[in-house]
């Protein structure tokens, strides 16, 4: 696949289509290279040949965001995991969420003024 462009103010955009081919996405390090007066552009690092299922796509995404995600979170993650919380369902959860939102209600009502 060509694709033909302008050099505007140093920079090249690239489709997103051809991006996504050369499994390159925006921020990562590429090479640019000089060979008899033509420029070559390659990822950095080595990419498949094939493009990666979407899975993997996901599972490469969420591996990148627990690395760059706060200290404070990633606190409360291992402490969910010490907990076993860690593998619960949303319908576990919302059941939860759900009996302690009644106790509360519940409070309310015994704690009202009689008149």
């Amino acid at each position: 696949m060509t694709y033909r462009t302008k050099m505007l103010d140093g920079r090249i955009s690239v489709p997103t289509r051809l991006r996504n081919l050369a499994g390159v996405s925006d921020g990562d390090p590429i090479e640019v290279t000089l060979v008899k007066g033509h420029l070559i552009v390659t990822p950095a690092q080595r990419v498949p040949s094939k493009p990666s299922s979407r899975r993997q796509r996901r599972a490469e995404l969420i591996r990148r965001l627990q690395a760059e995600a706060p200290p404070s979170l990633k606190a409360m993650w291992a402490d969910a995991k010490r907990n076993c919380t860690d593998r619960m369902t949303m319908r576990e959860i919302d059941a939860i969420i759900a009996e302690v939102r009644a106790e509360q209600a519940a409070k309310r009502k015994t704690k009202q003024p009689v008149r």
